[in-house]
């Protein structure tokens, strides 16, 4: 009888130890289960966060290429108004009045202008003006008088310097002024034609200039030789449209 009751105490003993075990063990399980899975929900949160720091990144770089788009499109189309604004400053050709034709000459070492040059001003040359002037963008315009080599004629001593301010401001006429040189009879027939252009009454906010090349320069705008034998072709008045940022 008490062998049997060690037995009995014995399989009771090795049953709790083995529930014991297997607690311990199912437990260890769970628990490794439990890291495992917070592993996992760890894992999944960071990759969610990379995700929507990736998301927000390309959000960011999205905006930036529009931003980059837009500010291409206003440059392209400032450059496009920049061409423009060149092709305004730059495409003004200059008008030339020649004398070659002899329809318009000015009378031997004088600035009077014949009936015929004021009409071709007033009709021809003006209409020119007011449409370049119209559609460019011009800061004041140049008349140049140019003559040929040959040398003037006798005569007293020129008085430019003593009224050529007073000419200018239209409190004098031009055919007032006596030329000693070509330089002179030169400035004094752009004086003439500036002053001409002024009456049309169509040029109240037109800056004029007027400008003596004398028989420096060819046609060509090259040097002139030395030449002082009579040539129209070289006796001509030069109007040129001046751009802003160009004045001299």
């Amino acid at each position: 009888m008490p062998r049997r009751k060690y037995h009995d105490d014995a399989d009771e003993l090795n049953i709790t130890n083995a529930f014991t075990d297997l607690m311990s063990n199912a437990f260890m399980i769970l628990s490794f289960f439990l890291i495992l899975s917070s592993l996992q929900i760890w894992q999944g949160n960071k990759d969610n966060l990379e995700l929507q720091q990736k998301t927000e990144n390309m959000s960011q770089l999205l905006e930036e290429l529009d931003r980059v788009t837009n500010e291409n499109q206003q440059l392209a189309s400032i450059n496009e108004d920049l061409k423009t604004e060149n092709q305004n400053l730059y495409n003004a050709s200059p008008i030339i009045i020649d004398e070659q034709s002899g329809n318009f000459q000015f009378p031997s070492g004088s600035a009077e202008l014949t009936s015929e040059l004021r009409s071709y001003i007033t009709n021809i040359v003006t209409p020119q003006i007011n449409q370049i002037i119209n559609t460019k963008d011009i800061d004041f315009i140049q008349v140049i008088g140019h003559t040929d080599g040959q040398v003037l004629g006798a005569r007293a001593t020129g008085n430019l310097d003593q009224n050529l301010e007073r000419v200018a401001q239209n409190e004098m006429s031009v055919q007032k002024l006596v030329p000693a040189s070509n330089a002179d009879l030169a400035l004094m027939r752009a004086l003439a034609v500036v002053q001409e252009l002024q009456r049309q009454g169509e040029f109240k906010n037109v800056q004029f200039r007027a400008y003596s090349g004398a028989q420096l320069y060819l046609p060509s705008g090259s040097f002139a030789p030395v030449n002082r034998s009579q040539d129209d072709t070289r006796r001509r008045m030069e109007i040129r449209f001046i751009p802003p940022g160009r004045s001299n």
